[in-house]
């Protein structure tokens, strides 16, 4: 079953249906809040998604919040409505500062972690209602797939607080439950010498908090030390002494007993696995330094990998740094750090090339970069495509063709057929252009190419776009005849108020077109290789006239030309022929033998016949002299 997701340019995107078994969807309530660093998304600029629980389910016209703090302190608020895809676009920010996106949605106060507002990249992130329940299904600290749990008296970075921000955690590890009531210290001593005390009591969730302890409150290289009573006859817990750095604020647990091992639980069907988290800075890396993690299909970390991460400069001068990865999957990669530059990771997996996104390296930390790849397959009958094309009459008989095409493939193995993979345009397109939602994975360097190849292998659980738009040539009648690489559960096209379609067995689509004053009908499936025909009539043409006018004035300007070059004096192309032998013998000097004297020599050759046969024309029609008296 086919079904509308959303419109792109001017034409109505297709999901694949239910049926293709594609891997579990990405669920983005697990990436609610998190700011993730694009390229493609101008310095200045956070764009914020807000969604109703799923990809499908945009908030329209929601009111969102973005709450701003410049690098002097200042701090203003932005508001905007999303739009029909529930995104928010605030610009012209100043780098250097840091935002926070809030919305109420769903009877839920969303609000992302701290946006840090860069000068070389814009900013995404999704507010996801529904956001808590799905956190509360991940794995625990020390549960498999869960995050590592925290070693107790030693500060870590606590992601998702403000800088400056110290958490303090009670803990009873064999109970597996927080200790309320518990008197927490706080001891501050600054770099003169001279020492504070603060004191707070635990809440019910075993935390307090403890605020503005950064930088200007507190000089930097400030010390700190927590300590705490977890029982009333129990020795005092005391932390190793700390300082505040880093982007995020900072955690500490204070924890009793130890905590006891559990058998596994039993083995579950394998799921497939979700996305990667983006590249990010870890402050207790040394700085410089890219630690890689490699991870296959099945999140099992891949061994003896070779990575390189790419320094890219603002000359374009890409610097390779390669490592290999350990039997953990982990390679620590030295980079050379550039606050202009850009890096990314790349690495080849059966035969696929794989890359991360971009990100940047400074003085504050190290990178962490997770990279999964995929065992490949070639064969396209684990692809399942759907197609749907609009077409709309330009000046001079061009029609435009929007063809979005959608892939997903089956299995567990991304599908690389390698770059010689053809993506074309219908019979006689020309002019044809990628647009930047499909550039991820489809590649037109050479403009002059008429079809479009391969960028990335497609991974097995996501649909992915293979669209391309083209101009075709057409008499009021636009035909499209177009092979399609992969086997089709649906092809369609969006019909105009002012247009026919002519194709053998159309139907109406069940779902009304976004595209104003447009119908869509559903062309029916095909496989792999068989013709999706059809034709768009209606197109507006060119006045003949105009074209008959100056056509008859283009002739009758080159009969005139012709005329002339008739009728130009035979000593004109003597003169020319003269000029032409002088500059071949002037290059016939001194070349030694081979090709191109050869070529050379037989060039004078056909001048020197010329100028004879002008010679013998010259002397046939010379009047003869009269005779003296």
């Amino acid at each position: 079953m086919i079904r509308l997701l959303r419109t792109i340019g001017l034409a109505t995107l297709l999901l694949l249906p239910a049926v293709v078994d594609a891997g579990p969807a990405i669920d983005p309530r697990q990436m609610s809040g998190i700011p993730r660093p694009d390229p493609q998304v101008p310095s200045g600029t956070v764009t914020v998604r807000v969604l109703h629980g799923s990809f499908d389910k945009p908030a329209v016209d929601t009111e969102v919040t973005l709450e701003i703090e410049s690098a002097s302190g200042e701090k203003t608020t932005q508001t905007a409505k999303s739009d029909g895809q529930g995104r928010v676009g605030f610009s012209g920010l100043e780098p250097g500062g840091k935002a926070i996106a809030k919305v109420e949605l769903d009877g839920e106060s969303l609000a992302s972690q701290p946006i840090e507002l860069r000068s070389d990249t814009g900013t995404r992130v999704m507010l996801v209602a529904g956001a808590g329940a799905a956190a509360g299904a991940r794995p625990a600290h020390g549960q498999t797939g869960g995050p590592a749990v925290p070693q107790p008296g030693t500060a870590f970075p606590l992601q998702g607080t403000p800088a400056g921000e110290l958490v303090v955690g009670t803990f009873d590890l064999e109970q597996k439950k927080p200790i309320e009531k518990v008197e927490v210290t706080l001891v501050i001593e600054r770099p003169d010498g001279t020492k504070e005390e603060r004191k707070a009591t635990t809440d019910a969730g075993g935390k307090v908090v403890f605020e503005d302890l950064g930088a200007p409150t507190l000089p930097e290289g400030t010390k700190f030390t927590v300590s705490g009573k977890l029982e009333p006859d129990a020795e005092v817990q005391v932390s190793q002494p700390f300082e505040m750095k880093g982007s995020s604020g900072l955690a500490v647990v204070l924890a009793k007993g130890e905590l006891r091992e559990e058998p596994a639980p039993p083995q579950a069907e394998r799921q497939g696995p979700g996305p990667v988290p983006p590249p990010t800075m870890d402050p207790s890396i040394t700085p410089g330094t890219v630690r890689v993690l490699v991870v296959d299909g099945r999140n099992a970390p891949v061994a003896d990998q070779a990575v390189v991460v790419v320094k890219k400069d603002m000359t374009g001068t890409d610097t390779p740094f390669p490592a290999t990865t350990d039997a953990q999957g982990f390679a620590e990669v030295a980079v050379d750090v550039s606050a202009d530059a850009l890096y990314f990771v790349e690495a080849r997996f059966d035969g696929a090339p794989y890359q991360s996104q971009f990100f940047q390296c400074d003085e504050r930390g190290g990178v962490v970069v997770a990279l999964r790849v995929y065992a490949t397959t070639s064969d396209p009958s684990v692809v399942r495509s759907a197609v749907q094309f609009d077409i709309d009459g330009l000046e001079n008989d061009l029609a435009r063709v929007v063809q979005i095409y959608e892939v997903a493939v089956m299995g567990d193995k991304a599908f690389w057929p390698g770059k010689d993979f053809k993506i074309e345009p219908a019979e006689g397109g020309k002019g044809l252009v990628v647009p930047e939602f499909a550039e991820e994975y489809v590649s037109h360097q050479d403009k002059a190419q008429r079809w479009a190849t391969l960028a990335n292998p497609i991974p097995p659980g996501k649909t992915v776009h293979l669209s391309i738009f083209y101009l075709l040539e057409h008499d009021g009648t636009a035909a499209i005849e177009w092979t399609p690489p992969f086997e089709l559960v649906e092809a369609s096209v969006l019909v105009g108020t002012d247009q026919t379609l002519k194709a053998s067995g159309a139907k109406p689509g069940e779902h009304p077109s976004r595209v104003p004053n447009k119908t869509v009908q559903l062309l029916g499936t095909r496989k792999r290789g068989e013709v999706v025909e059809f034709s768009i009539g209606g197109l507006p043409i060119r006045d003949p006239t105009p074209r008959r006018v100056a056509l008859w004035t283009a002739l009758a300007i080159g009969l005139a030309a012709a005329i002339g070059v008739l009728s130009r004096p035979r000593s004109d192309l003597r003169v020319r022929l003269k000029a032409r032998r002088d500059a071949l013998l002037g290059q016939l000097d001194g070349m030694p033998e081979g090709e191109a004297r050869k070529k050379i020599v037989t060039a004078l050759d056909r001048v020197y016949r010329q100028l004879e046969a002008l010679d013998r024309s010259a002397a046939k029609t010379a009047t003869p002299p009269k005779p003296e008296a």
